[in-house]
């Protein structure tokens, strides 16, 4: 059942290969100024954060928790213990939440980078994707690309996620 096709092309592999991608880099940002990460529990989180869009009815915190229900499932079968499990849960839970501040620094990793992913190119085929995933209106879309993305961009708090959004912005606007 882990191994379940993927149905969104908005959270596919290459969504989750974005985001690994991007974590990396806001990780190496952070080793470099000494804040402490736990890769461990950041990169499991990276590739399961998105588990519960494969239903498309799923929004918001329903999506979340499917996420979080599948994750458990996932990392029992793979090892992990109960401490890196809800560790993992925990950044999972914090990452699609625009007015959350996250807890940790994993956290707030996840949650940038899954933003960062959702600009450039493949941010507008993502944002119209889901829309019609979702069955979003075409000016809900388009509210999508003009509102919210540059909410996203003001609520980023590591200096790189600034830089990166910045300089893929201007493919969206």
């Amino acid at each position: 059942k882990a191994a379940e096709t993927i149905r969104s092309p908005s959270h596919d592999r290459y969504h989750i290969d974005m985001v690994l991608t991007k974590a990396r880099q806001l990780a190496d940002w952070c080793e470099i100024y000494q804040k402490g990460i736990d890769r461990r529990t950041l990169y499991p989180a990276c590739c399961l954060h998105d588990l519960g869009r494969n239903d498309q009815n799923f929004h918001g915190r329903a999506s979340i928790d499917a996420s979080i229900n599948r994750a458990r499932l996932i990392l029992f079968d793979s090892g992990y213990n109960e401490k890196e499990t809800e560790a993992i849960c925990q950044i999972i839970s914090e990452h699609d939440q625009p007015e959350l501040a996250p807890s940790n620094l994993e956290a707030l990793i996840l949650k940038e980078a899954d933003f960062l992913a959702g600009f450039g190119a493949w941010g507008i085929f993502r944002a119209i994707a889901w829309g019609i995933e979702s069955g979003r209106s075409t000016k809900e879309i388009i509210a999508t690309l003009s509102e919210k993305m540059p909410g996203r961009i003001r609520s980023l708090q590591l200096p790189p996620s600034k830089s990166i959004a910045w300089r893929e912005w201007p493919v969206v606007t």
